[in-house]
């Protein structure tokens, strides 16, 4: 569609919008490929966009609701008409992860020593390519397993003859995955190693940290702790490492300010909630009796939630690998970091491959905000004011007076009052130890942040979505899905959340 016909669209349909720190290439790799995964999800997916403001540090995701709808609707009636499609879908996904993994670490292995220009070329390609592959099936997973609220729910509400509200939380309790969520995984890794220290420490009598760190069983738990969570500092815009020495400034900054029974505590409290978790699901398969057709359907919702909840893995590994080769490419041409992150990937490629560098004016330009649209694997930009105008028609808010979301996670109670801190980029918002934490979609650097809350609110998320899965896990009330919270609050608001029916009151 030209310009006019796409202002058109988005000024008359709903677009889903996420913020985050990203790279034009990797941006614009995931979308091309969301617009050309037709093969794969089965619908036409092409209402996808993306934008960068002004100075290129801040990202929009701009996906159409009603595409995003389409492909999660015909991921589940596929799943009804077979089942096994489901699972067809995530071992293919799967294969592809393992060979990304595979080159990725290949890369970082035969990195230590050295390669040439050429093998880092092929790598850097090799594993691009795979990704773009990846992204196809990832589509299925933008709905976050709000497929789940949409078509599950309704359905197990009908079946029992109760309230839409008791249905949702009875299919996201039973729904919630047997396997601990990785955040709390690393979480729990972590506070080993800080208490394998204490011990050492307190059994030798001196307080040598780091004799206490050279422990054979210290270095166990710390290798393996690199080997599973060596991508967890990595956003969408660069890779940080996580190695030993890394790793031990960390363990004894937390050692400073936490005692050995906050780490038996803190260890105590994620498995507890877990636990409940559980506790729950069996109080509710006795509540209900749950017929094939419920059997079936809380099975595809957990095969979801646990999928997704994968995909994210698979996403951070992936930007890892390919963070840390954009961090090599500066030593390699005359091109440093920033300006490397407005490239696109056909264009990184030349620069790998034929030592061809993007025009300044080029560069000037995008770093004056850039829209992107796609349609089946093509990108079409538009720039300067039209760029900003196209924004403004995606992300419009429109008048309500109320906001409400879905409710992910109770924390045990029915309302909750408290004061609103909106956090859009961890790394530069501040936030205040109980509050409520309001932003457009949490990732794993919020986690510190979230334990911090009182309470959570998104605009955008599902039962899968990284929100809904952590405060469940930390037992912590949260309401996600609102569309727009992040404008319609402002910071030191005083609210009420309505923990049972999602609404959220400003109160005077």
């Amino acid at each position: 569609m030209n310009a006019q016909e796409l202002k058109k669209y988005l000024a008359n349909n709903e677009i889903d919008v996420q913020s985050a720190l990203a790279s034009f290439g990797a941006a614009d790799w995931v979308f091309r490929a969301y617009s050309d995964s037709a093969e794969i999800t089965g619908v036409d997916h092409n209402h996808v966009h993306c934008y960068f403001g002004r100075g290129a540090d801040v990202f929009y995701q701009l996906i159409s609701r009603d595409d995003i709808k389409k492909v999660s609707k015909k991921f589940y009636e596929d799943y009804l008409q077979n089942p096994e499609s489901m699972q067809n879908k995530i071992q293919a996904q799967q294969k592809l992860v393992l060979e990304i993994d595979r080159l990725g670490l290949e890369y970082l292995e035969k990195a230590e020593s050295g390669v040439s220009d050429a093998e880092f070329a092929r790598y850097f390609r090799s594993i691009i390519e795979l990704t773009y592959a990846w992204w196809k099936f990832a589509a299925i997973g933008e709905d976050k397993a709000e497929v789940v609220n949409w078509e599950v729910v309704p359905r197990f509400q009908k079946r029992h003859g109760i309230s839409y509200e008791e249905a949702r939380e009875a299919v996201s309790v039973l729904a919630h995955p047997d396997e601990m969520a990785v955040f709390n995984q690393e979480r729990k890794s972590f506070l080993a190693i800080c208490l394998a220290i204490n011990q050492q420490i307190n059994d030798s009598g001196n307080n040598d940290f780091a004799k206490a760190w050279e422990n054979k069983n210290v270095q166990m738990l710390v290798g393996e702790y690199i080997q599973n969570f060596f991508w967890i500092k990595t956003n969408f815009y660069e890779a940080t490492r996580v190695d030993a020495d890394s790793l031990m400034i960390d363990v004894e900054n937390e050692l400073k300010t936490k005692s050995e029974d906050d780490f038996k505590k803190e260890i105590s409290n994620i498995d507890e909630n877990f636990a409940n978790i559980h506790a729950s699901k069996e109080q509710i398969k006795n509540q209900y009796v749950l017929s094939e057709a419920d059997l079936a359907d809380i099975k595809f919702s957990q095969a979801v939630i646990l999928w997704f909840d994968q995909r994210k893995l698979g996403m951070m590994k992936q930007f890892y690998y390919i963070y840390s080769m954009m961090r090599e490419i500066p030593v390699r041409r005359n091109v440093d970091y920033h300006t490397c992150t407005l490239y696109f990937m056909e264009e990184l490629f030349d620069l790998l491959e034929k030592n061809k560098n993007i025009d300044a004016t080029i560069i000037a330009k995008r770093e004056g905000g850039i829209f992107l649209a796609f349609n089946h694997g093509k990108r079409i930009i538009y720039s300067g004011e039209e760029a900003e105008e196209l924004f403004e028609l995606a992300s419009k808010v429109g008048h309500a007076k109320e906001l409400k979301g879905v409710v992910a996670s109770r924390g045990g109670q029915e309302k909750i009052r408290g004061i609103v801190n909106i956090v859009i980029r961890p790394d530069k918002n501040d936030f205040e130890e109980g509050k409520i934490l309001v932003t457009s979609m949490t990732r794993i650097e919020f986690v510190p942040l979230m334990k911090k809350a009182l309470a959570i609110i998104t605009n955008e998320g599902g039962l899968a979505c990284h929100a809904a899965i952590v405060s469940r896990e930390l037992g912590i009330p949260a309401i996600i899905a609102t569309k727009n919270a992040t404008r319609f609050l402002q910071d030191d608001d005083k609210i009420e959340m309505n923990l049972k029916t999602g609404e959220i009151k400003i109160l005077k």
